[in-house]
């Protein structure tokens, strides 16, 4: 926690603290790096301090900047961004500093404002609270997979796949089919498995590509196995029949369970085996790229961009390549509401992230190449997700 006095980035001077929350804390700075010292506002972000959720919040900490750069370009109404960075693990936003009253002098016990200024004063925050965004509270599932495959009572089902152009227009529909098992957990609730060719795929994203990480290279072959993946997220009638518990916020049978820490979902592929009798565990995230990529090379599997048509994510703000703004649904959705890839996978983009076996590196220099998990890195506590969100964005 910064103290007055100290200096962030051999730049940032706090001066004092203004004020502190559950996200963090707000310090007064001055920017000793232009003339006459001008005052600034320095936003520590203080993450929940599951290393899970660090991972998370790491994730998302350029997205969220992006977004108050551009509102505060954009709007009178929110201060303008001047910096975002990671110091020693430590999260920090520097916004314009605005000068003024705090809203304790404009509303106090006794002082009685007329319906003009209550209009005028709720429109002023009204009009900056909907536009505001510095961190969602992300939640989780897990896709499940089974190896060696089964090749037991295979069935076939019948779906459609969507490519969308560079500016999210639909351009062709498929017909296509996959085999897949069913688990029966009891209580009329079942598992559906999707059966997934071997291959070999090019893992991490092109040097060129919008909005990529470095923690997406180097590029590299990646051989797969056949295996059988979930149809959808886990959902938290499934979770329920083998867990007896619901942690999720959004209640609803066919929506994907969520608020699940790696070591739930651990747990829940565990006893799903031990019920089943088969082998179910997490995917490595090898694994689960190569089943969402289904044989693309491009951004999505729909194509070079997507849309809130196809994708349950936060449309409103900084939509990906060419493609339009879209709603933003606050919430997760039914598993199986959206467009599938090739290989039958719902949701392998947006509604939740999902859990791999993986611990997280920062880079794939020295990652496997035969798809199996990763299980090395700086921090053995950090494990990985793969997907998005439903409060993320594009």
């Amino acid at each position: 926690m910064p103290t007055t006095g100290t200096t962030l980035r051999n730049r940032y001077k706090i001066i004092k603290i203004l004020g502190s929350g559950g996200f963090g804390d707000t310090y007064l700075a001055e920017d000793l790096d232009l003339p006459n010292h001008p005052k600034c506002v320095v936003k520590h972000l203080k993450p929940n301090s599951d290393p899970a959720v660090l991972q998370i919040v790491r994730r998302l900490f350029d997205s969220e900047a992006q977004v108050l750069y551009r509102l505060g370009n954009d709007s009178d109404q929110i201060p303008r961004l001047f910096a975002h960075f990671e110091e020693q693990g430590e999260f920090y936003l520097v916004q314009e500093f605005v000068d003024g009253e705090d809203l304790s002098e404009e509303i106090n016990p006794g002082k009685r404002l007329s319906e003009k200024e209550v209009t005028k004063l709720l429109q002023e925050i009204l009009s900056t609270s909907t536009t505001t965004t510095p961190f969602a509270n992300p939640v989780t599932s897990e896709p499940v997979i089974q190896t060696p495959a089964s090749s037991n009572n295979l069935q076939t089902f019948q779906f459609e796949t969507v490519t969308v152009n560079a500016q999210g227009n639909i351009t062709n529909r498929r017909n296509q089919q996959a085999q897949y098992f069913v688990e029966d957990l009891g209580n009329s609730v079942n598992l559906e498995m999707v059966q997934i060719p071997g291959g070999t795929f090019t893992m991490g994203s092109p040097a060129g590509e919008t909005q990529r990480k470095s923690d997406e290279s180097p590029q590299h072959q990646v051989t797969v196995p056949q295996f059988f993946m979930g149809k959808y997220a886990v959902t938290q009638a499934q979770y329920q029949a083998i867990m007896g518990t619901n942690p999720s916020s959004f209640k609803a049978d066919k929506r994907p369970v969520e608020q699940v820490s790696w070591d739930d979902a651990v747990e829940f592929c565990q006893k799903l085996s031990q019920k089943t009798g088969k082998t179910y565990r997490l995917p490595s995230e090898a694994e689960w790229e190569y089943a969402c990529r289904a044989g693309t090379t491009t951004p999505f599997y729909f194509g070079e961009t997507i849309t809130t048509d196809l994708v349950n994510y936060n449309g409103k703000f900084f939509p990906y390549g060419s493609a339009p703004k879209g709603k933003y649904r606050q919430q997760t959705t039914d598993v199986g509401e959206f467009p599938p890839n090739s290989f039958g996978l719902y949701d392998m983009h947006g509604n939740i992230y999902e859990w791999c076996q993986d611990i997280y590196n920062d880079n794939y220099q020295g990652a496997p190449t035969d798809s199996s998990a990763w299980l090395i890195g700086k921090d053995n506590d950090i494990k990985l997700l793969r997907g998005g969100s439903w409060a993320g964005f594009a």
